[in-house]
């Protein structure tokens, strides 16, 4: 989880208007006048999509850290991480436009240990630069893994991170299977 984040940290925009859903504060007053999550219930990612829909409103959405104020889980089986990876990864794309470029960039580069060793394997590449991208990746992935428990996670994000391109492919291609699905089944009750 801390490559999927860091990952789609890399990728927002810098005026990004972002909500997480985990935990949410918004005055009462602000949610009612916008129309709150009816306004965006269509959404997959219907927490990013209120950020946007109360910036395009004019309100301000700053994103805060509470480490320090509440703590969550945010899923409690490996089936409800794949599920989360997968929404995360094809519906983040829709908001983060050209940063998605950026996320793949950095989560790829996470993951380069592995394209390294892949390469080792082949025979293509030395063995030395297997431990610097490793160490690489693992340093730039530290301050992530800290805020999500321990910061010696850092040492297996180059896993975390092809597993966050895994679930990012199948999302998208999930969505875009169930889209030609629905153009099919259009196609075919419009000539019965």
């Amino acid at each position: 989880m801390a490559t999927a984040f860091a990952g789609l940290f890399a990728g927002l925009p810098r005026q990004a208007a972002l909500l997480n859903g985990q935990y949410v504060l918004l005055r009462r007053d602000v949610y009612d006048m916008s129309g709150g999550f009816s306004a965006v219930r269509g959404e997959m990612l219907e927490d990013v999509a209120l950020g946007h829909h109360l910036r395009r409103q004019g309100y301000r959405v700053p994103l805060m850290h509470g480490y320090d104020a509440a703590q969550v889980r945010m899923y409690r089986s490996t089936s409800q991480m794949w599920q989360g990876l997968t929404r995360l990864g094809s519906g983040s794309l829709r908001w983060t436009g050209t940063g998605a470029l950026r996320t793949a960039a950095y989560v790829t580069a996470v993951m380069s240990p592995l394209l390294v060793l892949a390469g080792i394997l082949a025979r293509r590449l030395d063995r030395k630069w297997l431990p610097v991208t490793w160490a690489v990746a693992s340093v730039g992935m530290a301050p992530w893994a800290r805020r999500f428990g321990s910061p010696a996670l850092a040492v297996v994000s180059p896993a975390g991170a092809l597993l966050v391109q895994i679930a990012a492919l199948w999302g998208l291609l999930s969505r875009l299977w169930a889209a030609a699905s629905v153009g099919r089944d259009g196609e075919c009750s419009e000539t019965e």
